[in-house]
């Protein structure tokens, strides 16, 4: 999903019945400042960047606002409009509309037929990511079980691998297992840089997310990730 103002399709949500016109986002009483001034250009810094939208469920994209009234004004409410009518359109994936969800000069802008959370937790979406990241797998069937969650390895300046695990799938830089049990998964991390930094994600079921990172010296490590699904942990890498 895109949320950067300056590459993505900005789109005024807010439309004034009393002016009978839209409400320009600049102009808004509430805004997030951190998008305009936060700038993302093509060619993002030599980054290979890819989107994955979704498309075909009601997504909202209008809202028509009367001026607030005296009340709500003096209390501090509905300063860009009190909402009166919403209006939805199908091409989005319930929470985003796939004209936002792209990114111009992107190298991949794929849209398929998934809500928001089925982006990233369906077969389709799963093997969209992994194709994306050059990992080899099998591909995943419309029919076969969706993996609930994954413990993924990465880093932008080493080799990282799940050692002696024929579950896992790996490309340069990261190492994926589906649906992992828990136990001690050994991994094998070879740096290459003076200091580099080993990322472990935890995508868990109900949406929950994960996120370590660890720095480490230009070298060769092993190490144990200790996963548990009954007693989940944030920091579950150890160095032999």
């Amino acid at each position: 999903m895109n949320l950067l103002k300056k590459t993505a399709t900005w789109i005024n949500l807010l439309f004034n019945k009393n002016l009978q016109q839209e409400i320009a986002v600049s102009s808004q009483d509430a805004q997030n400042n951190w998008l305009p001034n936060n700038d993302f250009p093509s060619p993002f810094y030599g980054v290979q960047v890819g989107t994955l939208s979704g498309t075909g469920f009601s997504t909202l994209y209008k809202l028509d606002v009367k001026d607030a009234n005296k009340k709500d004004l003096k209390e501090g409410n509905w300063m860009d409009g009190d909402p009166t009518k919403k209006y939805h359109t199908d091409l989005g994936d319930g929470t985003v509309r796939t004209s936002s969800g792209g990114l111009a000069g992107a190298l991949i802008n794929r849209v398929i037929n998934k809500n928001h959370s089925d982006l990233v937790k369906s077969s389709e979406g799963i093997n969209e990511i992994l194709d994306f990241l050059d990992i080899s797998i099998t591909p995943l069937s419309a029919t076969s079980s969706t993996p609930e969650s994954a413990l993924i390895i990465m880093s932008p300046d080493a080799e990282v691998k799940f050692e002696l695990e024929q579950e896992s799938s790996s490309a340069t830089g990261i190492s994926v297992i589906l649906s992992p049990t828990s136990k001690n998964y050994k991994i094998n991390v070879n740096t290459i840089k003076d200091e580099s930094t080993i990322i472990v994600a935890q995508f868990l079921p109900n949406d929950k997310t994960l996120w370590t990172e660890y720095k480490v010296e230009k070298g060769t490590y092993k190490g144990i990730l200790k996963f548990n699904r009954s007693k989940i942990e944030e920091d579950i890498l150890e160095w032999n």
